[in-house]
Parts: structure tokens; C-alpha cells; sequence
């Protein structure tokens, strides 16, 4: 109820602290270039479009 509601139970000073939600997980970021390493053969197929082309394989 409205005792146990978060939002009542912090202080009324987010002007002067920070508050900082302690159940955010860690999130690993990835740069575009990373990302179309790792899918780079699945966008050729899908015909999106590539920075980098796909490396022509030699017979």
C-alpha cells in the first residue's frame, strides 16, 4: 500500500543527492563496426546494406 510504496519511502531531496537505482544490471555495450562483424554474412543474405563488404571467398 502507500507504506510500502518505494517512492514514498525515499527522502525528498533528489535536488541535492543523486539517487542511483541499485537493481540496474551492468550492461555490456557493442559498437555498430562489432555488431556487423559478428552478423555481417546474415545482413548480406538479409540484403542490408554493410560498411565493411563481405570478403570474397577465392576457389
Amino acid at each position: 500500500g502507500i507504506f510500502l510504496s518505494p517512492t514514498r519511502n525515499l527522502a525528498n531531496n533528489s535536488r541535492e543527492k543523486r539517487h542511483i537505482n541499485p537493481w540496474n544490471p551492468k550492461v555490456n555495450f557493442r559498437t555498430y563496426a562489432e555488431y556487423e562483424d559478428e552478423f555481417r554474412e546474415k545482413m548480406v543474405k538479409a540484403d542490408l546494406p554493410t560498411e565493411v563488404p563481405l570478403p570474397e571467398e577465392k576457389e
